[in-house]
């Protein structure tokens, strides 16, 4: 599974990656702040990150019990340990085996799961080297209405920087250098695969 290895504040409250001065006061925060990611062996989180996806988005009513969570997910290989967020609107999910991590972060994400479109990433806190957690100012994603949004996941990846280019009395705006989180080769518009856009069946 690809991922990127640093978390930068900076570079992450920008549209295309390039600032050099925060934007906001939250990405100020972000760099200020010293967070220590839990134990693995604390008993309320996961164990292996490399193992571990995270699940957003969740429809406040969906559980962790049958027909739900640990019902769609299984369908990708033996879970170990599953645990919801006290709003359940997350949820982090280990895995037996690297691979069913794998295939779930490749083919759950986008998947409608109680009428919510879910969003599946890896394991950020232990495989990230300065993470800084959405509460401190940093993260990804965001709404626009916050004015706080975080690029470089697979849910905002990042925009191609505008040049300015000048030719006689005319001004012309250009995009170039794509900067995506998309491992080399793979285009950022590609579609998920079919199964990744299914609602679940339901019982």
């Amino acid at each position: 599974m690809w991922y990127a290895k640093v978390y930068d504040p900076l570079t992450a409250g920008s549209i295309d990656g390039t600032d050099t001065i925060a934007h906001d006061h939250a990405v100020q925060r972000a760099q200020e702040a010293v967070y220590k990611p839990p134990s693995t062996k604390n008993p309320n989180i996961t164990n292996d990150p490399i193992n571990t996806i995270f699940v957003g988005r969740l429809n406040p009513q969906t559980t962790e019990g049958e027909y739900t969570l640990r019902e769609i997910f299984e369908r990708f290989g033996a879970i170990k340990k599953l645990l919801t967020g006290d709003s359940r609107g997350y949820a982090f999910i280990e895995y037996t085996h690297e691979k069913s991590c794998q295939d779930a972060y490749k083919n759950a994400n986008r998947m409608t799961l109680d009428d919510k479109q879910i969003l599946v990433d890896y394991e950020r806190s232990h495989m990230m080297q300065g993470w800084v957690p959405r509460r401190l100012g940093g993260g990804f994603g965001g709404r626009k209405e916050s004015g706080q949004l975080r690029f470089g996941a697979r849910d905002r990846p990042f925009k191609r920087p505008f040049v300015m280019m000048i030719a006689g009395d005319e001004t012309f705006f250009n995009r170039r250098i794509s900067r995506t989180t998309n491992p080399p080769g793979q285009s950022s518009n590609k579609r998920p695969p079919l199964t990744s856009r299914l609602s679940r069946p339901i019982l």
